[in-house]
Protein backbone atom coordinates (compact mmCIF):
# COMPACT_ATOMS: atom_id res chain seq x y z
CA UNK A 1 0.00 0.00 0.00
CA UNK A 2 1.01 3.48 -0.98
CA UNK A 3 1.47 5.46 2.46
CA UNK A 4 2.05 8.86 2.18
CA UNK A 5 4.14 10.45 5.67
CA UNK A 6 3.94 13.94 6.47
CA UNK A 7 6.82 15.70 8.68
CA UNK A 8 6.22 18.83 10.43
CA UNK A 9 2.83 20.73 10.69
CA UNK A 10 0.10 21.39 7.58
CA UNK A 11 -1.69 23.36 10.57
CA UNK A 12 0.89 26.42 10.77
CA UNK A 13 -0.16 27.73 7.30
CA UNK A 14 3.74 28.31 6.40
CA UNK A 15 4.46 25.56 4.49
CA UNK A 16 6.56 23.93 6.77
CA UNK A 17 6.14 20.07 6.00
CA UNK A 18 7.54 17.60 3.94
CA UNK A 19 5.55 14.53 2.39
CA UNK A 20 7.44 11.09 1.69
CA UNK A 21 5.38 8.70 -0.22
CA UNK A 22 6.40 4.73 0.12
CA UNK A 23 4.90 1.51 -0.63
CA UNK A 24 4.95 -0.39 2.30
CA UNK A 25 4.44 -4.24 2.57
CA UNK A 26 5.06 -7.39 4.71
CA UNK A 27 8.12 -8.93 2.86
CA UNK A 28 8.48 -10.12 -0.60
CA UNK A 29 5.21 -11.97 -1.06
CA UNK A 30 3.81 -11.12 2.00
CA UNK A 31 1.16 -8.57 1.32
CA UNK A 32 0.32 -4.89 1.76
CA UNK A 33 0.88 -3.05 5.37
CA UNK A 34 -2.25 -0.51 6.51
CA UNK A 35 -1.48 2.81 8.16
CA UNK A 36 -2.27 0.96 11.18
CA UNK A 37 0.27 -2.16 10.94
CA UNK A 38 2.74 1.18 10.27
CA UNK A 39 1.77 2.78 13.51
CA UNK A 40 2.26 -0.40 15.61
CA UNK A 41 5.54 -1.14 13.79
CA UNK A 42 6.59 2.38 14.83
CA UNK A 43 5.43 1.89 18.57
CA UNK A 44 7.23 -1.57 19.04
CA UNK A 45 10.09 0.64 17.28
CA UNK A 46 9.94 3.03 19.73
CA UNK A 47 10.13 1.01 22.71
CA UNK A 48 13.30 -0.79 21.80
CA UNK A 49 15.31 2.85 20.62
CA UNK A 50 14.32 4.01 23.79
CA UNK A 51 12.52 6.99 22.77
CA UNK A 52 9.50 8.57 20.94
CA UNK A 53 10.49 10.11 17.50
CA UNK A 54 7.49 12.28 16.36
CA UNK A 55 6.00 13.31 20.05
CA UNK A 56 9.19 13.97 21.70
CA UNK A 57 11.99 14.96 19.19
CA UNK A 58 12.06 18.09 17.34
CA UNK A 59 8.87 19.18 18.66
CA UNK A 60 9.65 23.15 18.75
CA UNK A 61 10.96 25.46 15.61
CA UNK A 62 13.94 25.26 14.64
CA UNK A 63 14.78 22.18 16.89
CA UNK A 64 16.01 20.01 14.52
CA UNK A 65 18.74 17.94 16.79
CA UNK A 66 18.50 15.03 18.24
CA UNK A 67 20.43 14.32 21.22
CA UNK A 68 23.79 12.54 21.91
CA UNK A 69 22.50 9.67 23.70
CA UNK A 70 19.82 9.56 21.14
CA UNK A 71 21.85 9.12 18.22
CA UNK A 72 24.15 6.93 19.85
CA UNK A 73 21.31 4.28 20.52
CA UNK A 74 19.97 4.50 17.18
CA UNK A 75 23.19 3.37 16.04
CA UNK A 76 23.67 0.85 18.74
CA UNK A 77 20.68 -0.93 16.91
CA UNK A 78 22.24 -0.86 13.36
CA UNK A 79 21.33 2.35 12.01
CA UNK A 80 23.53 3.51 9.26
CA UNK A 81 23.54 6.48 7.39
CA UNK A 82 26.05 8.49 5.40
CA UNK A 83 25.45 11.25 6.41
CA UNK A 84 25.82 10.47 10.29
CA UNK A 85 28.35 12.88 11.13
CA UNK A 86 26.32 15.66 9.78
CA UNK A 87 22.97 15.11 11.16
CA UNK A 88 25.22 15.14 15.03
CA UNK A 89 26.53 18.80 13.74
CA UNK A 90 24.50 20.54 11.69
CA UNK A 91 20.66 18.78 12.76
CA UNK A 92 18.46 16.78 10.77
CA UNK A 93 16.61 17.52 7.42
CA UNK A 94 13.76 16.26 6.51
CA UNK A 95 15.02 13.33 4.35
CA UNK A 96 17.09 12.19 7.34
CA UNK A 97 14.15 12.38 9.90
CA UNK A 98 12.45 10.05 7.70
CA UNK A 99 15.38 7.57 6.88
CA UNK A 100 15.29 7.45 11.30
CA UNK A 101 11.36 6.84 11.31
CA UNK A 102 11.69 3.90 8.85
CA UNK A 103 14.46 2.55 10.88
CA UNK A 104 12.38 2.36 14.06
CA UNK A 105 9.38 1.08 12.18
CA UNK A 106 11.93 -1.81 10.59
CA UNK A 107 13.07 -2.65 13.86
CA UNK A 108 9.31 -2.78 15.42
CA UNK A 109 8.38 -5.26 12.29
CA UNK A 110 11.52 -6.69 10.49
CA UNK A 111 9.52 -7.85 7.74
CA UNK A 112 8.82 -4.38 6.64
CA UNK A 113 10.08 -3.53 3.12
CA UNK A 114 9.62 0.29 1.83
CA UNK A 115 10.33 1.43 -1.44
CA UNK A 116 9.79 5.32 -2.33
CA UNK A 117 7.30 6.49 -4.61
CA UNK A 118 7.33 9.84 -6.41
CA UNK A 119 4.01 11.57 -6.64
CA UNK A 120 3.28 13.29 -9.83
CA UNK A 121 0.70 15.91 -10.15
CA UNK A 122 -1.25 18.43 -11.80
CA UNK A 123 -2.25 21.82 -11.10
CA UNK A 124 -6.10 21.84 -12.18
CA UNK A 125 -6.57 25.53 -10.94
CA UNK A 126 -9.76 26.37 -8.26
CA UNK A 127 -7.71 28.68 -5.48
CA UNK A 128 -10.53 30.77 -4.97
CA UNK A 129 -11.94 27.29 -3.38
CA UNK A 130 -10.36 27.65 -0.23
CA UNK A 131 -10.98 30.54 1.87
Amino acid sequence: MIIDFQIGSSMSGHGHSDIYAFDCTYGIAGGDMSIGDIRLAYSVGSKLVGFDLVNDCCTYYEDNYLDEEQMDKLVSLGFVHEDLEEMKDEGLMSEWWMDIYMFICKLGCERLIVTPVRHKHVDIGGYGLFQ
